[in-house]
């Protein structure tokens, strides 16, 4: 992953492993070949006008995301997304205003659906009582043609919580009314000077090109980083020296393999995981387990492409993902992985 930043624009480039169907194998080495396999590409750009002020804040970016594979039969894949974002200092009370205006283009497949487009519009209010504790409430519209095909208009509103006792220690909690039912959002995370955890649930409409760029289950940098923050507080240095500890006790990056699959079509992702990294003086393990469902919620695509949902309406996926290492002398060490 390669990202370059500016203070007007991004541009960001991505080169995943992921697989075709989940109904056929995914081994999670590249040595053992598969024509489920599938390598994608995804380039983006993302100009930007933004200003932070004591009084206001605000921000209009026009995202533009291009994926395409291996596969060419497979086609590509273009996001254009518009969002915006208008608001006030949070101090006991605040506000602000969100719109965010998506189209999902597919192109040069052996069958192309019509284009994807999606609006939404809400309001946000803040209650802050304390520094740990924020409130909000939300209301809105949105209007998609996911369902058959045909704009459809829906009333949104929910609420939210966010709890941040300390520096080691976060929780959030979101829950809003939207097209497909209720979006929901939890999440914890706590770290001591020798662990991090973490536990997530989320509950949300997702897409193909989403799902390639979501990393795969058990990012161990992100699960050591909490740890390291107590010993380097810059971030360069921090994330040098996560890096360092992964060369040296052969932690991989990621504790298990891509959940992505192949789909031309918008389906609501449920998925729940809990992580864990201890380090010692001479023993290390981060595991992760995970469960996911997959349920589609647009239109049908013709089944001439290798669609995974054109198999299952719904999709389960679960596993884990464990490496432990044992420092044998300050040069040498034995690690495990299973998944």
């Amino acid at each position: 992953r390669h990202q370059f930043l500016n203070r007007n624009y991004e541009i960001s480039g991505y080169v995943a492993q992921s697989y075709i169907s989940p109904f056929a194998p995914r081994p999670n080495d590249v040595i053992n070949t598969t024509q489920n396999r599938l390598e994608t590409r995804t380039a983006s750009l993302s100009p930007y006008v933004r200003h932070e002020g004591r009084d206001l804040q605000y921000e209009l970016r026009n995202r533009n995301t291009w994926t395409s594979s291996d596969r060419p039969e497979l086609g590509s894949f273009r996001t254009e997304q518009w969002t915006g974002r208008v608001a006030g200092p949070v101090r006991r009370f605040g506000w602000a205003l969100e719109f965010d205006d998506t189209t999902i283009t597919h192109y040069d497949a052996a069958v192309n659906r019509n284009a994807d487009k999606a609006r939404l519009y809400r309001g946000r209010l803040y209650w802050q009582p304390d520094p740990a504790w924020r409130l909000s409430a939300s209301a809105g519209s949105e209007e998609n043609n996911y369902v058959l095909g045909e704009m459809q208009q829906t009333t949104i509103y929910g609420a939210a919580l966010a709890w941040r006792p300390s520096a080691r220690t976060s929780a959030d909690l979101e829950y809003e009314n939207r097209f497909f039912g209720p979006y929901r959002l939890a999440r914890f995370a706590h770290r001591t000077r020798l662990t991090s955890w973490t536990l997530s649930y989320s509950r949300n409409v997702s897409t193909y090109q989403q799902e390639v760029l979501r990393l795969p289950p058990g990012d161990t940098a992100a699960l050591l980083d909490p740890i390291f923050a107590a010993r380097f507080a810059d971030a360069d240095q921090r994330r040098a020296a996560v890096e360092q500890f992964q060369r040296s006790s052969g932690t991989p990056q990621f504790l298990s393999s891509s959940l992505a699959f192949y789909t031309q079509r918008i389906f609501l992702n449920e998925v729940v995981d809990a992580s864990v990294a201890i380090i010692g003086a001479r023993n290390s393990i981060t595991f992760t387990a995970f469960a996911g469902e997959n349920r589609q919620i647009s239109a049908d695509a013709l089944g001439i492409l290798p669609d995974a949902l054109l198999l299952a309406t719904v999709i389960r996926q679960h596993g884990f993902g464990a490496y432990v290492d044992h420092k044998l002398t300050p040069l040498t060490s034995l690690g495990a992985h299973a998944t």
